[in-house]
């Protein structure tokens, strides 16, 4: 399926090429989810839903910072706008992300997780 996308794409040079790849990656990673659910005490629906549960915040976030960097991109150095912005979407994605409980669950034992390794990493090195 890239190959043939690919071939597609090449009458518009490396910008066909890109664009193939997208859209074939895109319609194959479907396929691989399913394939991937068959035979798994996962099912499709479930992987779905983990990827909408990710999909929604990020695409609230994105809207926001979007809109946001037309007022930012004369007034102050591309830095600092990256930086601003990337502050803003993390900001605004942890808090779309927590307004469901199964989010919050998930959120909340991985950052754990993360302090407990890295307060074990302390530890090891004291000793």
């Amino acid at each position: 399926i890239c190959v043939g996308g690919f071939l597609v794409g090449i009458k518009w040079g490396i910008a066909g090429i890109a664009v193939s790849y997208s859209i074939t990656s895109s319609f194959c990673f479907w396929g691989y989810m399913w394939y991937s659910c068959k035979d798994s005490p996962v099912t499709f629906s479930e992987m779905g839903a983990s990827f909408v549960a990710a999909l929604l915040p990020s695409l609230v976030a994105g809207t926001v910072v979007w809109t946001l960097r037309w007022s930012l991109i004369y007034s102050v150095q591309p830095i600092v706008a990256l930086i601003l912005l990337g502050l803003v979407f993390s900001s605004i994605y942890l808090a779309a992300a927590m307004v469901t409980q199964k989010n919050r669950t998930i959120i909340l034992s991985g950052v754990n997780s993360f302090l407990g390794f890295t307060a074990s990493k302390w530890d090891g090195q004291r000793s």
